[in-house]
C-alpha cells in the first residue's frame, strides 16, 4: 500500500498547490466549519516527509476531509487517502457533503444550437398569434436555458419590429413598492409605479396609446420569483389579456410555478385558458450539432449518448466531453455518470423522502402520467429534470440518475 506521505505529496503536486497555500485554505475552511480545525505548514511538511502521521481524532479527520476537497480529489481518492492514514472511509452523510461540495461548480449547460427541428418548433410557437383568439402562450421547460429566451426574442423581434418587450422578472426584490418600480422601469413605463394596480394601469395606457397595432410581450425568469409574486403577476397578465385580446401577444417562459398557475386549481387557475407548449426533448440532430467535433459523432453514437444521458442537457454535455476525449470508453458512461456530483446535488432536496423514493427507484417506470401530477414530490422531481414523460408514462430520465438515486437513498 502506498504510504500516506507519498500519496499526500502526489495529490498536492497534481493540484499544483504549495504547502503554504494548502495550510491557509484548510484554516480558512476551518474558521467557517470547525473553529478548532487548524494546521500549520510545518505539520503538513512533517506529514509529507513521513516524519509524523495524522493523529486519530475528530479535528484531524476534519482537516483530512478539508484537504481532500481543496485538492479536488475524487471520492475514490479521498477514501484511499483516509485508508492509508488509518481512518474509516467516508460515511453516508460525509459522502453526501463531499458530493455537494464538489458540485458547487455546476456543469455549464451547452448553448442551444438552432437545428431545423428547433426552427420549426419556434415558428409553430409564434404562429399561434396568427389566430383570432389570442390566449397567452406558456412555454414550459425543465431546463433554464438563457439561449432559448434570446433565440425566441430574436425571432419575435423579426416578426414584430419595434413592438417587442422582453420583461426579465426581478427576483431579489420582495418589497412590493421596489418590485413594481423595477418592473415599470424594465417595461419603459412613462411614470414610476409602486404597486400592482399602478403597474397594470400604466401598462394598459402604454398599449392603448401606442400607434402600432400589436405588442409582443416575452416574459422570462418566471421561476425565479416567489409563488406569491407569481400569483400576483398571473392576475395582472390575465386582466391585460382580457383588455387587449387582439393587440397584446403574451409569451411566458417558465416551469413548475408557471404550470401551477394553469393547472393547480383547475378552472379557478389564473392562467387556465392559456395555451401550453413544452420545449422539445433533444434529438439526434441536436446532439451532433452540440458536439465540438460533429464529424466524430455518428448517428448511432448520438443515439447512444441520448440514451445514456436521458437527453438531460447537462449530462449530455458531460458525455460529449468524455466521448471526445476517449471514444472507446462509451460503454462505461452509465456507471461513470451515476457518480457525477451534479446528480447528487439534484437529489439533495429529497433526502427526507428516502422511503418513498427507494420504492420508486426500484424500477425505471414510476407511474402513469395524467394531465397534471397531483403528487407534489413527483412534480418536484419532474421539474428538476430527474423524470421524463414518454407517452402516458413517467419514468427516471436515465439509468445513471436511477443508480445515483439508489446509492443516495441507501437502496443499494
Amino acid at each position: 500500500m502506498t504510504p500516506f506521505h507519498t500519496l499526500l505529496k502526489q495529490y498536492r503536486k497534481e493540484a499544483n498547490i504549495s504547502l503554504g497555500e494548502l495550510a491557509n485554505k484548510i484554516n480558512v475552511r476551518g474558521e467557517k466549519d470547525q473553529p478548532k480545525t487548524k494546521i500549520t505548514v510545518s505539520t503538513l511538511s512533517r506529514w509529507e516527509n513521513g516524519i509524523s502521521t495524522p493523529q486519530r481524532n475528530f479535528h484531524t479527520r476534519c482537516i483530512l476531509l478539508h484537504m481532500a476537497k481543496i485538492l479536488n480529489l475524487s471520492l475514490e481518492k479521498c477514501n484511499h487517502l483516509l485508508e492509508v492514514a488509518d481512518r474509516n472511509p467516508l460515511s453516508e452523510a460525509e459522502q453526501m457533503s463531499f458530493y455537494l461540495e464538489r458540485s458547487s461548480a455546476k456543469a455549464v449547460l451547452p448553448t442551444i444550437q438552432l437545428t431545423a427541428n428547433l426552427q420549426t418548433f419556434i415558428e409553430e410557437l409564434l404562429n399561434h398569434f396568427d389566430n383570432s383568439f389570442l390566449a397567452p402562450v406558456l412555454l414550459l421547460s425543465q431546463f433554464d436555458f438563457i439561449s432559448i429566451i434570446d433565440t425566441l426574442f430574436s425571432y419575435a423581434a423579426a416578426r414584430y419590429p419595434e413592438r417587442c418587450i422582453h420583461l426579465t422578472l426581478p427576483h431579489a426584490l420582495e418589497d412590493p413598492q421596489s418590485y413594481f418600480l423595477e418592473l415599470g422601469q424594465r417595461c419603459n413605463l412613462s411614470k414610476p409605479v409602486h404597486n400592482a394596480s399602478e403597474f397594470e394601469n400604466q401598462f394598459s395606457d402604454k398599449i392603448r396609446n401606442a400607434l402600432i397595432p400589436h405588442y409582443f410581450l416575452l416574459i422570462s425568469r418566471f421561476e425565479k420569483i416567489s409563488r406569491n409574486k407569481a400569483q400576483e403577476l398571473g392576475g395582472i397578465l390575465r386582466s391585460l389579456n382580457e383588455q387587449f385580446l387582439s393587440s397584446l401577444y403574451i409569451l411566458i417562459c417558465g416551469g413548475q410555478k408557471l404550470e401551477e398557475l394553469k393547472l393547480l386549481n383547475g378552472e379557478h387557475s389564473l392562467l387556465n385558458y392559456a395555451k401550453s407548449y413544452h420545449w422539445p426533448e433533444l434529438t439526434q440532430e441536436d446532439v451532433i450539432a452540440s458536439s465540438d467535433c460533429p464529424d466524430l459523432v455518428s448517428q448511432e453514437v448520438a443515439n447512444n449518448l441520448l440514451e445514456i444521458s436521458g437527453g438531460h442537457p447537462s449530462l449530455l454535455k458531460i458525455c460529449l466531453d468524455w466521448y471526445q476525449q476517449n471514444p472507446d470508453s462509451l460503454g462505461e458512461f452509465t456507471q461513470r455518470l451515476s457518480k457525477e456530483p451534479l446528480i447528487y446535488e439534484w437529489f439533495a432536496p429529497f433526502i427526507n423522502n428516502k422511503q418513498l423514493l427507494a420504492q420508486w427507484l426500484e424500477k425505471p417506470k414510476i407511474a402513469s402520467y395524467p394531465v397534471y401530477l397531483t403528487n407534489k414530490l413527483l412534480r418536484d422531481l419532474y421539474w428538476r429534470g430527474l423524470l421524463i414523460k414518454t407517452g402516458n408514462e413517467i419514468h427516471w430520465r436515465c439509468e445513471a440518475i436511477r443508480l445515483a438515486g439508489q446509492f443516495i437513498m441507501g437502496h443499494k
